[in-house]
């Protein structure tokens, strides 16, 4: 039986599947990527289910996976009144005893890494369907707006890395970030506007830290019974609204680029691609 030879060459926009030397067919580099995404799909989620792990949501390399924390009051650190610096290493931070709803984290990941867009919510009630609708929070770290335009946006800059990290360990490190860094002004300054100081005004309890800890120590559970904004989404349209920035296609330009998409996936050098084109 003849020896076939196949080759892949990317020239210019354009992919060019070839056999024994013959061009066989040519397509746009963005459909080549979605149909090597398709045919290198790892699972949608190894392992047990990591602690307040909600909804898993694949699409290709792009995970959306969904993380809630249980209403309950809770010792945070947040800018003290008479800070040197509204953020980073001068801030100063005090201890605060606040109450929260059900906190609901949306995050989305390229592979096994942050893609650098997840987004954050309150409840009233545990996450039970995708229908559930997702509440505004007042989270000092959470931008009104960041980047591309993404609402209710929660920095993970210093996360620090989580690529290599089992799903479990991932999932604690972003955990711990968002309550144990110290909430600041961070976003007032760099994204223009935070969901605290967005939401001040909605309720009087909530208007300062000092009046949100007092409201606290008087009903642990305050914030339950706050009538917090709806985002205009529920859970399922949060989770679109963030694949809508999963576009590894864009950044595919060359060979190198699609070496990449695939080291990626954990076992892709162990799999024989069948591509559907």
């Amino acid at each position: 039986m003849p020896h076939v030879q196949e080759c892949i060459e990317i020239i210019g926009s354009d992919v060019v599947l070839r056999i024994n030397g013959i061009q066989s067919k040519i397509i746009p580099v963005e459909k080549f990527v979605l149909a090597l995404q398709r045919a290198t799909d790892a699972e949608v989620f190894p392992g047990i289910l990591p602690t307040g792990v909600k909804y898993v949501v694949q699409k290709g390399i792009f995970r959306v996976v969904v993380v809630e924390q249980t209403a309950m009051p809770r010792g945070v650190f947040v800018i003290a009144d008479d800070s040197p610096a509204p953020y980073g290493s001068k801030v100063k931070s005090t201890l605060r005893w606040l109450s929260f709803p059900n906190v609901c984290l949306v995050i989305l990941f390229y592979g096994e890494a942050l893609s650098g867009y997840q987004q954050i919510f309150y409840t009233v009630k545990p996450l039970t369907s995708m229908e559930d609708e997702l509440l505004l929070c007042n989270l000092p770290n959470v931008s009104t707006q960041g980047p591309g335009g993404l609402p209710y946006w929660f920095c993970s800059q210093h996360i620090g890395g989580v690529t290599n990290l089992p799903w479990a360990d991932k999932i604690y490190k972003i955990v711990n970030h968002l309550w144990r860094t110290g909430f600041n002004w961070s976003s007032d300054i760099h994204e223009g506007l935070s969901q605290f100081n967005a939401m001040k005004e909605l309720d009087e309890r909530i208007s300062t830290f000092s009046k949100w800890e007092a409201a606290t120590r008087k009903d642990s559970e305050f914030t339950l019974k706050v009538k917090w904004k709806s985002s205009g989404m529920n859970l399922k349209q949060a989770i679109n609204k963030l694949f809508e920035f999963a576009t590894p296609q864009n950044e595919i330009k060359d060979v190198k680029g699609i070496a990449n998409l695939l080291s990626r996936y954990r076992d892709a050098k162990n799999k024989q691609l069948t591509l559907k084109i």
